[in-house]
């Protein structure tokens, strides 16, 4: 209850959760009592409010005038299912200017509002934040995808790059390490058990098996 300088009358908060619509059955509760540590732990707070009694007649205005009456912060997100006089349930939310919520969100709100018209409110408002959940930690799956993809692209050229030292330093026949000569006409690379001879950088020689690198 809000000052009586005040036309109007808002529920107090109890909590992240104020079912004063009787929307959530025990189960419903203690799996949105967990969705909301979840996020909690991702930096958003969401405050469920679930009401049937609209003062202003706009949802909207009414989520906004709760939001500050409640003293939210600019990390808050207040998620309120709203009965209408028409019987129809309402789904609004309004959030702090910190808060970055998904590029869907008004997917997910639209869906909750059918939802809670359809079957009922507690499972929409469960279902809600299940997807709102999944929507900020994909962003942090895709990072880590990226990390490891990386990952796997420098493993592969360490190997590739070792494939080919091993290339330049065994023999291509009989694969024994080639022994490395110092000639009149420069560095030899010979193999001590077939003989194949391979020249180094800036001379060309022939194997005596006539391979030519």
């Amino acid at each position: 209850m809000v000052g009586s300088a005040q036309p109007y009358s808002l529920p107090l908060q109890v909590g992240p959760i104020n079912d004063y619509g009787q929307t959530l059955e025990a189960a419903d509760r203690g799996r949105l009592l967990a969705l909301v540590s979840a996020l909690a732990e991702r930096g958003l707070n969401l405050v469920y409010l679930a009401s049937w009694h609209d003062p202003f007649g706009h949802p909207q205005r009414y989520a906004a005038e709760v939001f500050r009456a409640w003293n939210l912060r600019e990390d808050h997100v207040l998620l309120v299912f709203l009965r209408g006089a028409d019987r129809r349930w309402r789904v609004v939310l309004w959030a702090g200017s910190a808060v970055r919520l998904p590029p869907h969100i008004e997917e997910l709100r639209q869906r909750a509002e059918t939802e809670a018209n359809r079957t009922r409110p507690g499972y929409a408002a469960v279902r809600f934040v299940e997807a709102l959940l999944s929507a900020l930690e994909e962003p942090a799956a895709k990072r880590r995808g990226f990390a490891v993809s990386w990952v796997a692209v420098v493993a592969g050229l360490v190997g590739l790059a070792a494939v080919m030292l091993l290339a330049r330093l065994l023999c291509p026949h009989c694969l024994r390490p080639l022994r490395r000569l110092a000639s009149v006409g420069g560095i030899l690379w010979v193999c001590p058990r077939c003989r194949y001879t391979r020249a180094g950088r800036g001379r060309r020689l022939g194997s005596r098996r006539g391979f030519f690198p």
